[in-house]
This record gives structure tokens, sequence and C-alpha cells, in this order.
């Protein structure tokens, strides 16, 4: 099988350019259209998020799974080991950057 999926190059802010993929996925009657950096592979097509009806693993987060999972992003940010249980340490003992 074989696809055809468009790619564009538009100039960035501060030169340069960047490729884009224009979304072949069919939306109400019409291809999708959208500008897209990444495909993913869906059955047999390259379609969008959108197209493929995909969702972040963030989106079916609880609250609670939410908040630990951005504490222990903060813990590991500066350099301190992931995990609720685990004492803070003292300020000079921070790894600042």
């Amino acid at each position: 099988m074989t696809e055809t999926i468009p790619v564009i190059h538009l100039r960035c802010r501060f030169g340069g350019s960047r490729a884009y993929f224009i979304c072949p996925g069919p939306r109400n009657g019409t291809d999708c259209g959208r500008r897209i950096t990444k495909l993913h592979l869906s059955q047999r097509y390259f379609l969008c998020r959108h197209c493929n009806q995909l969702a972040y693993a963030s989106q079916f987060e609880q609250p609670l799974q939410r908040a630990l999972r951005r504490s222990n992003k903060k813990r590991q940010r500066l350099g301190i080991s992931a995990g609720i249980a685990e004492p803070l340490p003292d300020k000079s003992m921070i790894n600042r950057n």
C-alpha cells in the first residue's frame, strides 16, 4: 500500500525553516488538513492524534496521581530522589544549576 502525505516548509521566526506534515485523514467528508509534526500509525494509515482519536495518558490520571507525578518531576529537577516518603534535604544540599 502506498500513501502520499504532503509536507510543507514554513519559515521560523529567527531564521531557518521547519517541516510539517499535512494530515490526510478524513473529517466530515474532506481531508483533515491539520499541520502537524508527528504522524501516528493506526491500523494501516498515518494520521494525526485527532483523526486517530488518541488521548494523552495524563488525561486519565486522578488528581492525586497527577500531584504525585508533578512532585516527583520537581524533585528530579532538584536532584532529589523521587518518592513521597523520601525526606527533603537541607537547602545547602540541593543541586542548583
